[in-house]
């Protein structure tokens, strides 16, 4: 008997897995059905990606699975994200999973003393906001503004993490 998370999660595996079908179809159909100048006409195919998929909210867990100072990475929407919670009692915060200086996953990395997350390969500290802080072989030099994570809403409700994945910055959850 699934729980009614894992039920929630596989449901949303089997929508994502048809979305990756559909698209592989899309890409690689030599020929259109009859009548039909493409197998899927690209306005459908964009509101799949972007309406269907993207902009929702989706459970990234149970507020429990997310303890202070722990790393957690997964993969939503085939999107890969890192989330932690900064501290005890502190609000989950979540970011694309790919250091911005050379897309090394970020779940590999670590939390720091100090809260912030530090990336396994050259060590780039970003904070809670996503900006980086420190940039350890560039000592004293300014960082630039572009050093920094996409981050996603996150909503705590009724013991469940909920994260946005869509374009709208500020969702509200109904």
């Amino acid at each position: 008997m699934l729980t009614p998370r894992q039920a929630l999660l596989a449901l949303f595996h089997k929508f994502e897995t048809l979305f990756h079908y559909l698209e592989h179809l899309c890409r690689h159909r030599s020929v259109a059905p009859p009548g039909r100048s493409s197998f899927l006409h690209s306005s459908v195919e964009i509101q799949v990606k972007e309406t269907l998929i993207r902009n929702l909210w989706y459970v990234a867990g149970t507020s429990d699975e997310f303890a202070p100072g722990q790393l957690v990475g997964q993969t939503i929407v085939g999107l890969p994200l890192v989330l932690w919670r900064p501290e005890a009692g502190g609000e989950v915060v979540a970011f694309d999973g790919r250091c911005c200086h050379k897309r090394m996953p970020l779940a590999a990395g670590k939390l720091l003393a100090d809260g912030t997350l530090e990336c396994a390969y050259h060590g780039l500290c970003f904070d809670s906001a996503g900006k980086c802080v420190k940039i350890p072989s560039q000592p004293g030099r300014a960082i630039p503004s572009r050093a920094k994570l996409r981050p996603y809403p996150i909503v705590e409700q009724d013991g469940m993490v909920w994260i946005w994945m869509g374009d709208d910055a500020n969702p509200t959850l109904r």
